[in-house]
């Protein structure tokens, strides 16, 4: 693969060639990334409908009353990023 760089001091195209090795960590780079916002947006998808159930249960958890809920934002934030941390490990 390569690459054409434009030098903004002197206006020169300067073209970079890349490896098959290059190639091949940028594919692993782009498919973890890939892996890790699945993970974040199937992480954020089930709090958001857990929370909603909560809500619908009569708990104040996510409420947009700061008093009713402010001892309760540590907790859950705890709570979502233990579950982020469990999702990520079973994608590894």
């Amino acid at each position: 693969m390569t690459a054409e760089i434009i030098d903004l001091k002197t206006q020169k195209k300067i073209i970079q060639k890349q490896s098959k090795q290059s190639e091949i960590e940028l594919d692993e780079k782009m498919l973890e990334q890939q892996s890790r916002d699945f993970a974040n947006s199937l992480v954020d998808d089930y709090m958001v409908r857990l929370i909603h159930e909560w809500q619908t249960e009569g708990m104040g958890i996510g409420s947009t009353n700061w008093k009713d809920s402010k001892k309760t934002f540590k907790e859950i934030g705890f709570f979502i990023e233990s579950l982020r941390a469990l999702v990520h490990k079973e994608f590894d």
